[in-house]
């Protein structure tokens, strides 16, 4: 390997003539480059990942904790221990609109639940009972509905949900009751999963 240097005034100058060392670094450089460059490729999406799950998170919260949300759970709750919110078999007429804002959100939830922008873990700690006593309370209604109406899918994401979130808490031992009779709920009270087309 030869190597020269020469001082002129005040520079200096380094020469490598070895043709090994020159090749190996024409290859190492672009290599390290493109690893360099994957790293921080990797790291960003990660972040971008991590930052999506939190805003997914920050807007499920103030969903699930809005006030109109909130009261429409206590009034289907109410109605279901006072015995009253269903007529004929049919949701009584006071309780449709809130029914209505329990299932679209708690569908919602259940789309970012399955898009994985939120982690389902998560949401089963947080949200999982409340999800299962709400679908259990409004499941009757909601299989009428399906059934006599077009909407064969109607919140179908918020049943698939409940079914997930109540294996969820069946598997650590933990039993869902209903709020007004005290007694466990079952698979069989929440009815199927649903299959949506892809």
């Amino acid at each position: 390997m030869d190597i020269l240097v020469t001082n002129v005034t005040s520079t200096s100058e380094i020469t490598i003539t070895d043709p090994y060392i020159v090749i190996l670094g024409s290859i190492l450089v672009p290599i390290i480059s493109v690893i360099v460059v994957s790293l921080i490729g990797v790291a960003t999406i990660r972040y971008t990942k991590k930052q999506h799950e939190r805003n997914a998170m920050m807007d499920l919260f103030k969903m699930l904790s809005n006030t109109n949300h909130k009261q429409a759970e206590d009034q289907i709750i109410e109605g279901h221990q006072n015995n009253n919110l269903m007529k004929d078999g049919i949701l009584a007429h006071p309780f449709q609109e809130y029914a209505k804002t329990v299932w679209r959100n708690y569908t919602q939830a259940g789309v970012l639940v399955e898009k994985g922008l939120i982690p389902k873990i998560d949401y089963y700690l947080m949200f999982g009972i409340k999800t299962v006593v709400m679908h259990y309370i409004l499941n009757q209604e909601l299989t009428r509905r399906r059934q006599t109406t077009p909407q064969h899918y109607i919140a179908a994401r918020f049943t698939n949900l409940a079914i997930d979130c109540f294996e969820y808490w069946s598997k650590h031992g933990h039993a869902i009751v209903d709020p007004r009779t005290g007694e466990s709920i079952t698979l069989e009270n929440l009815g199927e999963r649903i299959d949506l087309p892809s």
